[in-house]
């Protein structure tokens, strides 16, 4: 009996594989969903009203060049919802997030943005299967385009199948799937436009209070319109994307004061084209909370990931992240939290492309630093209304401030900039 649960549940496992087996790389790309464990049914219904003194992610003569002005007032409703049913051994939800940014000088960046994704969870044999799907559509931000693009409606699309074998305690194999697409609404960013397909499998060993460790490996493959190259000879296009090869072991913990996630990985990245570049090295991420006291807890984040690039020159980038935020509540009602990130991104350029910054010739982003702080306070009027003031400062400093003598050339400003915001929201639960 017990034997014919086993190969039913892993044949069904494997079944859904096969219909859906088009996966995006995990670690680099597509929308994250977590699935209710019980009957939910929840609105919510927001208002927040900022200001930005640099809603153009730029310098003055780069914003006067697209239309538009550094300090701008935004303010953006938003309703969510989120409805959860268990039908037997299963669990189905969905749930919608919009919002819609209004700004007061900048109209031509007015956008509703949406989220909805959605799917089900349940035990069939000895594995937990889940089937999940995604739908995004929203205003790329301005720090993400070129100089001469002003608006980009992003859609993201994201399916994924996953399956948990295994109990609590002992070896666990694991196993997913998934396939990501991503188009561009901006004719410029439509050569980077991209469709990832992931494989993971893991073999988990768990002990309840110890947590869990595990062995993964896995493949992935993103593949962009063919196009020229930069710099390269007229009528000549390629094609464009990469493979890539992870291996390494995965650390889990959620008991008592830590709950944690460690990843550690080597990465091969081969891409199709042999002038980009190439990766190999480490790539890791951890994500930990520690609760000090009942009121005092403290989380800390690092990621380093080949990410898809959002520049038409580069097939990807190399992301390392580093994030720590304090939250402390003062009282039942008010919660104070403070954080700070550091982000460093470096694109992976053609060789072309490196000739012709070399010789004065088209030049654009080709690594960034940018430094973030954020202090908010929330306060709870009851348990359905919560007030949040938020005050923040950003600092982006980018190597986009060469000169040429073409006309391409001169239309690339320096995309470094500082930013200050201030913002007041309300939420109402229902």
């Amino acid at each position: 009996m017990n034997l014919t649960k086993a190969v039913g549940g892993t044949a069904t496992a494997l079944l859904a594989l096969l219909a859906f087996g088009s996966p995006s790389h995990a670690a680099d790309i597509g929308t994250s969903t977590t699935v209710p464990t019980a009957r939910q049914t929840e609105v919510d219904v927001g208002l927040d009203v900022g200001y930005d003194s640099n809603a153009a992610r730029s310098d003055e003569a780069l914003a006067a060049r697209r239309g538009l002005k550094l300090g701008d007032e935004i303010t953006t409703p938003s309703v969510d919802v989120a409805v959860a049913r268990p039908i037997g051994r299963a669990i189905l939800f969905i749930k919608a997030d919009s919002a819609y940014d209004i700004h007061a000088v900048n109209k031509k960046r007015d956008q509703i943005n949406y989220d909805v994704n959605g799917g089900g969870a349940g035990h069939f044999g000895p594995c937990q299967e889940t089937l999940t799907g995604d739908y995004v559509s929203d205003q790329t931000d301005l720090a993400e385009l070129d100089n001469l693009t002003i608006n980009n409606t992003r859609t993201t699309k994201d399916a994924k199948f996953s399956a948990d074998c295994g109990r609590t305690t002992g070896l666990a194999p694991q196993i997913s799937a998934s396939n990501t697409w991503i188009n561009n609404s901006a004719a410029n960013l439509q050569l980077i436009d991209s469709q990832t397909v992931t494989v993971d499998a893991a073999l988990a060993y768990r002990r309840p209070v110890l947590g869990s460790v595990s062995i993964f490996g896995e493949y992935a493959q993103a593949t962009y319109p063919p196009h020229a190259i930069l710099g390269g000879p007229a009528g000549d296009t390629t094609a464009f994307g990469y493979y890539i090869y992870a291996g390494g072991v995965k650390y889990e913990r959620h008991e008592g004061r830590i709950d944690a996630i460690l990843s550690v990985s080597y990465t091969r990245l081969d891409p199709y084209s042999s002038v980009i570049q190439k990766f190999r090295g480490l790539t890791y991420s951890l994500d930990a909370t520690y609760s000090l006291t009942s009121r005092l807890k403290v989380h800390a984040s690092g990621v380093r990931a080949t990410v898809p690039s959002n520049r038409v020159f580069a097939d990807f980038r190399l992301d390392e992240t580093y994030a720590t935020d304090v939250s402390y509540s003062l009282s039942s009602r008010l919660t104070m939290k403070l954080s700070a990130e550091y982000l460093n991104s470096n694109y992976s350029v053609s060789s072309n492309y490196q000739n012709e910054i070399l010789n004065g010739g088209f030049i654009g982003l080709t690594s960034e630093t940018v430094y973030t702080t954020l202090a908010s306070v929330t306060y709870d009027l009851s348990k359905r209304i919560e007030i949040t003031l938020a005050a923040g400062d950003v600092e982006r400093i980018a190597n986009d401030n060469q000169s040429g003598a073409n006309a391409l050339t001169a239309s690339f400003h320096d995309l470094s900039y500082s930013s200050t915001t201030v913002t007041l929201g309300v939420k109402a639960k229902f």
